[in-house]
């Protein structure tokens, strides 16, 4: 019967911990947004939305949009889709690409017209963009991005947070409904008022 020396025993031993280290490695440091890590939108898109305690505008039924989706999806281009529709029904029409970082983008916010979506790569960071000539240049408060929330002035990452963290369950109606985002008083809406809008 063939034996192993116990060098040759303690060396094999060695190797296997090596390799098995290496294994566990690259799984924990697997990033979500690598190649073949997807996220479920059609899954999103049947959860519900939650209790909102306050009525969101009605619908308009026939109604149609606009968006523009690019970046890290397989048919970049515009798409036309129901009047209160939301980010991730344009990137599901769009179809991601196995590299897009689709969890960069407030996937539940309401589309407006005229509105361009980037979806990001792995690893790329979202720049702040023109909001565009939908809204007249301004930021929309119920769909801007994190970093578009941030041009504003006196809006930094914590108040930027907030107004999302709000808006998620109460819609805003009114420019001035802004104030009752925690954080932001008068004074702060006195600087954003002529640079926001709400659709």
């Amino acid at each position: 019967m063939f034996r192993l020396t116990r060098g040759e025993q303690i060396t094999i031993g060695v190797l296997v911990l090596g390799v098995a280290a290496v294994v566990v490695g690259v799984t924990l440091g697997r990033s979500p947004c690598e190649p073949g890590v997807a996220v479920d939108l059609d899954a999103l898109n049947a959860q519900p939305p939650g209790n909102v305690q306050r009525g969101e505008a009605p619908e308009r039924h026939g109604a149609t949009i606009v968006v523009h989706v690019a970046g890290e999806v397989e048919r970049q281009g515009t798409y036309e889709l129901p009047q209160g529709a939301r980010v991730a029904d344009a990137v599901e029409k769009a179809g991601p690409t196995s590299d897009a970082d689709v969890n960069a983008l407030n996937l539940a916010a309401r589309l407006v017209d005229g509105q361009k979506i980037v979806v990001p790569g792995c690893g790329e960071v979202l720049v702040p963009t023109d909001p565009g000539p939908g809204n007249g240049g301004l930021v929309e408060l119920n769909t801007a991005s994190q970093a578009e929330l941030e041009t504003l002035p006196g809006i930094g990452p914590v108040r930027a947070k907030a107004i999302i963290d709000y808006r998620g369950a109460h819609p805003f109606r009114r420019v001035d409904d802004v104030m009752e985002v925690p954080g932001i008083g008068p004074g702060t809406f006195e600087r954003i008022k002529e640079k926001v809008i709400v659709r």
